[in-house]
């Protein structure tokens, strides 16, 4: 089996457009939420649990690609029935579909596909089912979905490891017995819906998984409650891996208990993380598993990128260190189950692995090595006090320039960061911190806050 970097970057230029606006067009639903769905005519397939990738005809040949540039040329037997079904004379055919594997027992899952493209695999295991066509003899197709298909099923009539996937006319009602027979039953991992409008609706069954808090930031009305907590997963080589965060925590007990429980076991770090909010994480041991349940996780990003999330060390002098970027994955809309007593912070309870059950994510099981990087400096520095009922408060600015940008996406060029001490209030110290692109942006920024926090009766130190 031979797997090269294709050089058709025009070819990869479609992929990229059609895998971009097929994400914007998806709304992924659990099975609970079927009433959402408008009444209508729909067309339902199984969702099958693979990794998405293209049959590419060209004069030049026929092929397996794939949207980051990955491409299969020969030594597996699904290729040799699309060359069989579709010869370079059909002319120039671009399908999107999923390339999967069967399993020793049950539905595919998604980790099977690397196992049996990889040389201790079996390449008579993988198949593909096509659900959309993109380019036919050399020109876009109908944009109706079932004119589409149509075509798909007619082209590929006669495959037995490659076909259009089973697709269903079904009304409203009809999908939650649909979901029933296929979903609930085990055959299928979820259900794709494709409205007349052009939506499209993935329906699946909750995803849950064990993460460790790894941080928190309190909220600013509450200060003894968390706001959200960062999660974390622990890779095969004992370091962790960052996740995401979760927000949706329950009610005010829930927040309270998680802010008395971590409170007490923060530690240094070297390693800084920003919520959405503009909060700063405070950095802790790795001493609570909660149950995250999410309706999706996604190994890619809207352009068809790998999401890269950063890998940390801890250790007893430095505390939290960053080590480096990898590929990881994103939980879509995740909410907090409960705090797991009964799961330890580390090994198979928090294993990383856990994201294959879901999605792809390449390189979960190699070895994390710190990336060596520049200093940052500090480009503007300023401090301002006053004296408030006899106490000082302190309002401090700090802009600076990681230097690290163009080294790596995961940097931004500049960060400025805003800290407000007040003792009198019952959380003193609040933080504010900013990312810019460049420049003139973070001075801006810089300038806005200033503006906005420092006021008549404060002095410049």
């Amino acid at each position: 089996m031979k797997i090269a970097h294709t050089e058709q970057m025009e070819r990869l230029g479609q992929l990229k457009i059609y895998k971009r606006t097929i994400a914007s067009r998806y709304r992924c639903i659990l099975n609970n939420e079927l009433d959402e769905l408008l009444e209508g005519k729909y067309r339902v397939s199984p969702k099958v649990d693979g990794e998405l990738w293209f049959i590419n005809v060209t004069s030049k040949g026929v092929s397996l690609i794939a949207h980051n540039g990955r491409e299969i040329t020969g030594g597996l037997p699904v290729l040799d029935e699309i060359q069989e079904l579709l010869p370079t004379k059909s002319g120039d055919i671009l399908i999107a579909g999923e390339l999967f594997a069967l399993a020793k027992k049950g539905r595919p899952r998604v980790g099977d596909v690397a196992h049996a493209l990889s040389l201790k695999g079996d390449p008579k295991k993988v198949g593909f089912q096509a659900f959309d066509l993109l380019i036919y003899e050399g020109e876009e197709p109908s944009a109706d979905y079932a004119e589409r298909y149509g075509i798909l099923e007619t082209i590929l009539e006669g495959g037995e490891r490659v076909k259009a996937i089973k697709t269903m006319e079904a009304s409203r009602s009809d999908i939650a017995e649909i979901y029933q027979d296929l979903v609930v039953s085990g055959k299928a991992e979820g259900l794709v819906a494709r409205a007349e409008d052009g939506r499209i609706f993935k329906i699946k069954p909750a995803f849950h998984i064990d993460c460790a808090v790894v941080g928190y930031t309190q909220s600013r009305k509450k200060s003894n409650q968390v706001l959200s907590l960062l999660l974390g997963l622990e890779r095969p080589d004992g370091t962790i891996q960052i996740i995401g965060s979760c927000g949706n925590l329950g009610d005010g007990k829930r927040s309270k208990d998680l802010y008395e429980a971590l409170s007490k076991t923060t530690v240094d770090s070297q390693f800084r993380k920003v919520s959405s909010s503009g909060a700063l994480y405070q950095l802790c041991k790795p001493s609570i598993v909660v149950e995250i349940v999410c309706s999706d996780v996604q190994s890619d990003d809207s352009r068809g990128d790998p999401i890269r999330q950063w890998a940390l060390g801890l250790d007893s002098e430095n505390g939290w260190t960053a080590l480096a970027p990898v590929n990881g994955a994103s939980l879509l809309h995740p909410r907090m189950e409960r705090v797991r007593d009964d799961k330890n912070p580390s090994g198979t309870d928090i294993r990383v692995a856990q994201l294959n059950e879901r999605c792809m994510a390449q390189g979960l099981e190699d070895g994390v090595e710190k990336v060596e990087l520049p200093k940052s400096n500090v480009v503007r520095r300023e401090v301002y006090t006053k004296t408030v009922k006899g106490s000082l408060a302190v309002r401090k600015l700090l802009v600076w320039e990681t230097n690290k940008a163009t080294v790596h996406s995961a940097y931004p060029a500049y960060v400025i960061n805003f800290t407000d001490y007040s003792p009198a209030r019952a959380s003193p110290i609040k933080r504010e911190v900013r990312l810019a692109p460049n420049a003139e942006t973070a001075e801006a920024i810089a300038n806005a806050i200033i503006v906005d926090n420092v006021k008549s009766g404060w002095v410049r130190a």
